[in-house]
């Protein structure tokens, strides 16, 4: 039988340090923190947001997780980089799937 080594064995996960850059971080990290921006900034922005939302009472869980979402997204434009594309889509798209929760008449 074969010794078997971190590589080969079964169920193995790559280590989130692998291929760590020159700033120490694993190369998504960085990756994402130029679009995303720096991840405190955008816990403490989306936190904020979300705690505002909590204010209201809303009992569609589609409406209280796309507004999560879009919290998500906003923080993202406002601590990272807000001519990337995807956040604005994103949000569009969040804002899409709460519309088909409601009764208004607007096709989607």
């Amino acid at each position: 039988m074969p010794k078997q080594t971190q590589r080969n064995r079964p169920n193995h996960s790559p280590s989130p340090r692998a291929g760590v850059t020159n700033d120490g971080r694993a190369p998504v990290l960085s990756e994402r923190q130029q679009t995303h921006g720096d991840f405190k900034t955008n816990a403490e922005i989306s936190q904020t947001l979300k705690n505002i939302f909590s204010g209201y009472t809303i009992h569609n869980p589609v409406h209280r997780e796309a507004l999560d979402m879009i919290a998500v997204k906003l923080s993202r434009i406002l601590s990272g980089q807000p001519h990337h594309a995807d956040h604005w889509l994103d949000i569009s798209g969040y804002a899409l799937l709460a519309v088909e929760q409601c009764d208004t008449g607007f096709a989607t």
